[in-house]
């Protein structure tokens, strides 16, 4: 497995998928790795889960289009992140809560 540190993003290929570069690292524990983008609703529900779980994550909103009054509208969704050391933990939540990663 390598990590694109650009992209925040696990690749099974030595080349991000993403941005292209070439010549990608090994993950780290704490490498914050993205893990999928999920609705508002779905975001709030996985947020208990991890917390209880103790999976470091975080979320980044994800607009649809940007300007300055969407700013203070909410996110469309929300891309989510957790550490390396929790990436597997998390996928496994996400594929029995929410049916994904199938």
């Amino acid at each position: 497995m390598f990590y694109c540190k650009n992209c925040l993003l696990l690749t099974k290929e030595n080349r991000c998928p993403r941005c292209l570069k070439k010549k990608l690292r090994v993950p780290q524990t704490n490498d914050f790795c993205f893990l999928l983008n999920l609705t508002i609703s779905e975001t709030q529900h996985l947020e208990q889960i991890f917390e209880y779980e103790n999976i470091k994550f975080a979320k980044m909103p994800v607009r649809e289009h940007v300007t300055r009054a969407s700013i203070c509208m909410p996110p469309h969704s929300y891309n989510i992140f957790v550490c390396y050391q929790d990436y597997e933990k998390a996928k496994e939540i996400c594929k029995e809560i929410l049916n994904r990663f199938e």
